[in-house]
């Protein structure tokens, strides 16, 4: 049995530059409504509140228009296209049109042979200018990949047709199948819940080494105390700046940079009171964990291992302590 359906893997967001005018606008006028700029009170309650709005209004802004994917003649499930070729397609098309009414008036399958030979000269134009399209697009993409050994294979499937499946609507629990998406998510969380605990309890025979205590690890105890020195916005627009604009997260990493420079001081003004209070604010502790296939019958939760997407504002908190704990 095939573990999943192939189907060719689209993008859920489009980030053309209008998309992006109308997510900073958007964003900024949020900002503005909830007194942002004049300064409300920095705590959990606001800081969840802010990051809510940030996932809607990615939603609303970014999201694929399912009416454009449904065309071919787009850079978004085609990127190697051009204007230019869009344009010649659509002459081709004109053409072929001629061509076959030119049949309906001589009344003859063969129609104008002179039109039928224009229509085929400027069609084989065509597709060699969309194959040489094609290749110098692959060509770029490689380049950029130069040197990415996992980006390189990634490109390398993707001309070979090898996408990653849909997970199959239906799993085997306790002896049934079950396709009910809800019982599906709770079998996967018991499952990936209970790893831990079930190596912990196999008994193969094979020794165990007892794991050393945490304090094993410890310097000896240090008298003074550590000051988290409050972070800045260029400190925070460095971190953001640093992330990957391909690396998994909550929030699509090119949204957030392209409004950095609004959220960089009010992310300061939050992190410095979460810092100065001792908070970890629960929303940033909350990760997607996904089901990713391995192998065999893919009916059984063991044949699946968890991935988790941790908040992307998680992960510019992290690394603002990272900084002052291991200087410390």
């Amino acid at each position: 049995n095939s573990c999943c359906n192939k189907s060719t893997s689209l993008p859920k967001y489009d980030f053309n530059e209008s998309n992006m005018i109308k997510f900073e606008n958007e964003f900024t006028g949020f900002l503005q409504s909830k007194n942002y700029f004049v300064g409300p009170i920095f705590d959990e309650q606001n800081f969840d509140e802010l990051l809510n709005n940030i996932n809607k209004l990615v939603e609303s802004c970014f999201i694929m228009d399912e009416k454009l994917l449904k065309s071919k003649r787009n850079r978004i499930t085609n990127p190697w296209i051009t204007s230019g070729i869009i344009a010649s397609i659509a002459k081709k098309d004109y053409l072929y049109n001629l061509w076959r009414q030119s049949m309906k008036k001589l009344k003859s399958k063969e129609g104008d042979p002179l039109l039928y030979d224009k229509y085929k000269e400027y069609r084989k134009a065509l597709k060699n200018t969309i194959n040489s399209a094609k290749r110098m697009h692959k060509q770029k993409k490689f380049d950029k990949a130069n040197g990415n050994s996992r980006e390189t294979w990634k490109i390398i499937n993707e001309i070979r047709g090898k996408q990653k499946g849909k997970i199959r609507p239906s799993f085997i629990i306790d002896g049934h199948v079950v396709e009910e998406r809800r019982a599906i998510a709770n079998g996967f969380n018991k499952y990936f819940t209970s790893i831990a605990s079930k190596l912990n309890e196999c008994d193969d025979g094979i020794p165990i080494e007892p794991i050393p205590n945490f304090t094993d690890y410890l310097k000896g105890s240090v008298e003074a105390s550590i000051f988290l020195d409050p972070c800045t916005t260029d400190e925070i627009n460095e971190i953001i700046g640093e992330f990957s604009a391909n690396k998994a997260s909550d929030i699509p990493v090119k949204a957030l940079k392209s409004v950095s420079s609004i959220t960089s001081p009010i992310l300061e003004k939050f992190f410095n009171v979460f810092m100065s209070v001792g908070v970890f604010p629960k929303i940033l502790k909350t990760g997607i964990v996904s089901p990713v296939y391995k192998k065999d019958d893919p009916q059984k939760f063991d044949n699946y291992r968890p991935i988790s997407t941790l908040p992307i504002f998680s992960k510019i908190f992290e690394k603002i302590l990272y900084r002052r704990i291991y200087s410390f």
